[in-house]
């Protein structure tokens, strides 16, 4: 049964509603800035629509990001760190909790108050007595102390990135996706006239975190080459290249074929 959910723009932050549910793989385009995200589908129990809005529930909860952030995720758009960095999207507690926090607070002012009070109401008969008056002092101000610095906001990590190696030539590209880091490898400057996209398959051997993006070279249309895409244990971003020398293709195997490839 289909429905709609909103999630949030990986590239503007943009909240865009789209219908869900059903079966299928749709893909995720945002109506402000036009990008287009392929979810990842990686893990089956996002398949289940019941699991999925558990999950995104208690992200909300346990980190404090609304629910289009959530969404997006587990759908692998944007990473749990670029998601609580958004501006303005925390959570606020709950009234009852607030109503509480500020309860306690205005109790804990009358307490000290009337502690600092309470040797006032005795009255002074005496020089000894008013010896004995409590006199809260306030704190030297030292004009040598300078203001802590502003805090400074974490960088989001783009989408997509991109690294050169010296000479000039892509050396590593990194996306939230397979699909969306090998598309945006064969339309870079560098290879947009010599490389095209043909499809993704599993990697030979399989092996967990690692794809094949097969692509069309221009230069021998008789030899189907390949790239390797794999997973960043560190970032959980999916990478193409080492990041020193340059993405060459090579051969694909001859275990890769139309049975276990998604076309692009």
């Amino acid at each position: 049964m289909k429905h709609q959910i909103a999630f949030r723009c990986g590239k503007c932050s943009g909240i865009e509603r789209v219908p869900w549910g059903g079966g299928g793989r749709p893909s995720l385009a945002c109506s402000a800035c036009g990008f287009v995200f392929e979810p990842s589908f990686e893990k089956a129990k996002w398949y289940d629509d019941v699991k999925l809005h558990r999950a995104a529930g208690g992200l909300v909860v346990e980190h404090g990001i609304d629910t289009p952030s959530a969404y997006s995720v587990l759908l692998g758009i944007l990473t749990l760190q670029q998601a609580r960095a958004l501006p303005d999207l925390a959570q606020k507690p709950p009234r009852s909790t607030r109503a509480r926090y500020l309860l306690g607070m205005a109790a804990g002012v009358v307490v000290v108050a009337a502690s600092l009070l309470a040797p006032l109401r005795k009255p002074v008969t005496s020089a000894s007595d008013v010896a004995r008056i409590p006199v809260e002092r306030a704190p030297a101000f030292s004009q040598s102390k300078e203001p802590p610095p502003p805090a400074v906001a974490p960088a989001l990590a783009p989408a997509i990135a991109f690294k050169l190696a010296p000479s000039g030539q892509l050396s590593q590209v990194s996306g939230p996706d397979p699909s969306q880091t090998f598309t945006a490898f064969c339309k870079h400057a560098t290879n947009a006239r010599k490389l095209s996209a043909v499809a993704i398959t599993e990697a030979v051997p399989p092996k967990a975190g690692e794809r094949l993006g097969i692509v069309r070279d221009y230069a021998d249309l008789a030899v189907p080459r390949a790239v390797k895409i794999r997973r960043d244990q560190r970032t959980r971003r999916w990478v193409i290249g080492d990041g020193d020398s340059t993405i060459v293709p090579t051969p694909a195997p001859n275990a890769t074929g139309p049975s276990d490839a998604t076309p692009l």
